[in-house]
């Protein structure tokens, strides 16, 4: 009986760990859009950092915080923009996140000008430049959240409200810069 009883339970766990690996491939097929949707978001709202460090690197007198924390921003959005391409694949996304990751280097060519370091002020095609492309890179983003939204991924109204929020402050800056 005892040998039996091994042997069921032996069954019983292959069983068990057999439906645990088929539905595997499922859960993450369901996470995978919302990794997307997040990183997208992080992207979104480090791009209006982005944004607001360099308007405020612009009106500071280059306080070294703010070029410390612009760099870090930097990095953090260009994490992302790298991050894309994994955390799309299998979602018939390609030409959108393409679209996204084109948008998002030239974005981040136009942040790194960094033309206050070198000259001392900020000149006003670099800042028309850099308008122009923050401009396409949000349309980027609205593309490929509709896609999302259409493949059933929600958003987060939350966070919606704090990357309009964090819109605000970088406009704001922008403007008083």
């Amino acid at each position: 009986i005892a040998r039996v009883l091994s042997m069921v339970l032996v069954v019983r766990g292959a069983c068990l760990l057999v439906s645990v690996l088929t539905l595997l491939p499922v859960s993450l097929q369901a996470a995978q859009p919302q990794a997307l949707l997040a990183s997208v978001n992080a992207q979104r709202l480090q791009s209006y950092q982005l944004q607001m460090q360099f308007h405020l690197l612009s009106s500071e007198d280059v306080d070294a915080r703010v070029a410390t924390q612009l760099q870090a921003t930097v990095e953090r959005f260009a994490q992302q923009t790298k991050q894309l391409d994994e955390l799309s694949t299998g979602l018939a996304l390609d030409a959108e996140v393409l679209a996204l990751q084109v948008q998002a280097r030239d974005f981040q060519q136009w942040v790194l000008a960094n033309e206050v370091l070198t000259q001392g002020w900020v000149s006003v095609n670099t800042l028309n430049a850099m308008s122009s492309s923050g401009a396409t890179l949000n349309q980027a983003y609205a593309n490929l959240l509709n896609k999302l939204r259409a493949q059933g991924v929600a958003a987060e109204p939350l966070l919606e409200q704090a990357i309009l929020m964090q819109q605000i402050a970088a406009g704001y800056v922008r403007e008083t810069s």
